[in-house]
């Protein structure tokens, strides 16, 4: 299976971001950047037009994050945080916690206790 790249093009250098690497993407600052799991990759697009190009297994999950669904290890949906691969936690905004779950359902195998 072929994984699907960005290309991130700064003066100095062109760098290639798999999709499977990438935690989340978030913006800060008017800056886009790419959370992988040792390094943060900052790019000039908007999270809109970057999400635009982006798989269903990508999901916003409030107004300056969008996630790689895949890299989610717990929700905790009384208090709305995600739980990623690197330990890392994030909020989830009311608006978008029916969608996350949805998303989390769609892409996994469910079984409940």
């Amino acid at each position: 299976m072929e994984d699907n790249y960005f290309l991130i093009e700064t003066e100095c250098k062109i760098q290639k971001i798999y999709l499977s690497e990438i935690l989340y993407i978030s913006i800060d600052s008017g800056i886009t950047y790419f959370q992988l799991l040792n390094i943060q990759v900052g790019c000039n697009k908007s999270l809109k037009e970057l999400s635009e190009c982006l798989p269903d297994y990508f999901v916003r999950i409030n107004r300056f994050c969008t996630i790689n669904i895949f890299t989610v290890i717990e929700f905790i949906k009384k208090d709305r945080i995600l739980i990623l691969s690197n330990k890392e936690r994030l909020i989830v905004s009311y608006r978008n916690v029916k969608n996350v779950i949805n998303i989390l359902r769609i892409h996994s195998i469910n079984v409940y206790s």
